[in-house]
């Protein structure tokens, strides 16, 4: 039993999801990215225990999505309203040159506040943002490559995990480490903390 901003129950499988992880284990494979089995000390991994990435597409349209799970829907439309609007591609863009264009990805350094600093801690996150959109582009590359991507249903899923976390959409806010360590994907946390204020204040 829980309360419906706790998780819900997904009516084409009745398996409840929290929705914390929802946007990880729900939307991102519908959108046709593989659950991104990263490494341990990341921050949680998403590998199932049989072994390597699995997809579980459930829904095959954000009509669809919105048709079985009105509540969510209508709890989170600010939110993907923000993705789909035009910056998921901007979005989408800024992790590919994040992840292959060392310059450019010193420039979003850059933008989002992040000075040099050479101590742990600074790595820690510039590693953990590299990665992220590393796995982004690649998990992109590989549904791209299989004809099973559905970027509205990638909005959807970006537009969920903020709401999930209590950040709302398009304000530019830098989201801090408490707030995205909530996220088990670390694809999601490189969209929304680093991806997402610069989107949303260019």
């Amino acid at each position: 039993m829980a309360c419906r901003t706790c998780g819900n129950r997904l009516r084409k499988t009745a398996r409840f999801r929290c929705h914390l992880c929802y946007p990880e284990t729900v939307l991102l494979p519908s959108g046709g990215l593989e659950r991104s089995g990263e490494p341990p000390g990341g921050g949680g991994s998403s590998e199932p225990s049989g072994g390597g990435p699995a997809r579980e597409e459930i829904f095959v349209s954000t009509r669809e999505w919105e048709q079985l799970e009105p509540e969510l829907a209508e709890l989170t439309a600010e939110d993907r309203a923000f993705f789909h609007e035009g910056a998921l591609a901007v979005t989408l863009e800024r992790a590919h040159s994040y992840a292959f264009d060392e310059a450019r990805r010193e420039d979003l350094n850059a933008e989002v506040g992040w000075e040099v600093l050479d101590d742990a801690e600074e790595q820690r996150r510039r590693d953990e943002a590299l990665l992220g959109a590393q796995m982004l582009a690649r998990a992109l590359q590989g549904a791209t490559a299989r004809g099973s991507l559905r970027p509205e249903l990638l909005a959807d899923a970006f537009g969920v995990a903020c709401w999930a976390i209590g950040v709302r959409a398009g304000r530019g806010e830098i989201v801090s480490e408490e707030r995205l360590s909530l996220l088990a994907d670390i694809r999601l946390r490189f969209v929304i903390g680093m991806a997402m204020p610069v989107v949303a204040s260019s």
